[in-house]
């Protein structure tokens, strides 16, 4: 993708707008009319019926915040629901379920598509951590489009990046685009509030392009004892291969900037535009064996950057990153 294809700094922001409003849209306000639904609910779910499914579980007492999308905090409310109620605890509102609730009605038809596909077409487990905890990735848009890849923890005490990804759950996905979500590669790091994993390796220096040796155990950017030697990593440098991105966005914290790579400035360029930040190479580290190396030497034309977000990061501000994230994925 080449400088013509670039989108002005106007448009993006015009998106971002779009964004802001249909993020804040949608919460049921109190005293709500009593609602029902016509068509099973799951995982990637919106709308209405969402919203609905949401209100009714608030009004029974359990603690949600409404956002009309069917998420990981949905599934975990129903499951426990269905097994307070004597019901197969399977995380999807249909008939049985919903009767209990007392919102459901027969009859209804399918939904249907429009040009903008917001559905979550595939959740898989890509792997597990050192102590077990599963590694995932989502799949939204459009299978066999450009696909996009969004990565929003490596270090896991970096994990704002989470927030962002949790947020392009629920936007709409631009046409021909197929968004590969990653809310952490990490999951220990991040259950333990530190950098690296259980096996006290810097992940971001364990990728087997350009891997080198650095330090030992306790070491900030220990390397681990061997390329790929971690079963993150493994996990994660299958998913790549597997799903070859065209472009990828890395999620680190604390330094306030977008760290330029991979072969299309347009790409980095226009993100750092939209979110107003600088754009700067990372310093003070040794830089081997990292994730945008091996990410970037996928393909030729691919680009691979990382973000670095500041240490505090209100809503907005993820509105802002999801926006950015929309709109060099339509570049």
């Amino acid at each position: 993708m080449g400088p013509a294809r670039g989108l002005s700094v106007v448009a993006a922001l015009a998106l971002l707008a779009t964004v802001s409003v249909v993020s804040g849209a949608g919460a049921p306000s109190a005293g709500a009319a009593t609602c029902t639904i016509d068509r099973p609910l799951r995982w990637g779910s919106s709308g209405a019926p969402v919203r609905c499914l949401e209100q009714t579980l608030a009004d029974q007492g359990y603690t949600i915040t409404p956002d009309d999308f069917f998420g990981f905090s949905n599934g975990i409310l129903v499951r426990t629901y269905q097994a307070a109620h004597g019901l197969t605890a399977d995380g999807i509102v249909a008939e049985q379920t919903a009767g209990s609730l007392g919102i459901w009605v027969s009859g209804g038809t399918p939904a249907t598509r429009t040009g903008t596909d917001t559905s979550v077409v595939q959740e898989i487990a890509i792997g597990t951590s050192v102590q077990g905890r599963p590694i995932t990735a989502i799949e939204r848009g459009t299978p066999g489009g450009t696909p996009v890849m969004i990565v929003g923890v490596i270090h896991g005490d970096e994990d704002d990046g989470a927030r962002i990804v949790d947020k392009l759950r629920s936007l709409p996905v631009p046409p021909g685009v197929d968004l590969w979500l990653v809310p952490t590669i990490n999951p220990d790091g991040t259950a333990l509030n530190q950098r690296h994993n259980a096996h006290g390796v810097d992940l971001n220096r364990n990728f087997p392009k350009n891997w080198g040796p650095i330090g030992g155990p306790g070491n900030w950017q220990y390397a681990g004892p061997g390329p790929a030697s971690e079963p993150e990593t493994q996990a994660m440098v299958a998913l790549l291969q597997r799903v070859n991105p065209l472009i990828t966005i890395w999620y680190h914290q604390d330094l306030d900037e977008v760290a330029p790579g991979g072969h299309d400035s347009t790409i980095y360029q226009t993100y750092a535009q939209v979110v107003t930040q600088k754009l700067e190479q990372p310093s003070g580290g040794t830089y081997t064996g990292t994730a945008t190396q091996f990410n970037n030497g996928l393909r030729a034309d691919g680009t691979a950057f990382i973000v670095e977000l500041p240490d505090r990061v209100p809503g907005t501000m993820v509105y802002r990153h999801a926006a950015a994230v929309l709109t060099v994925a339509k570049l």
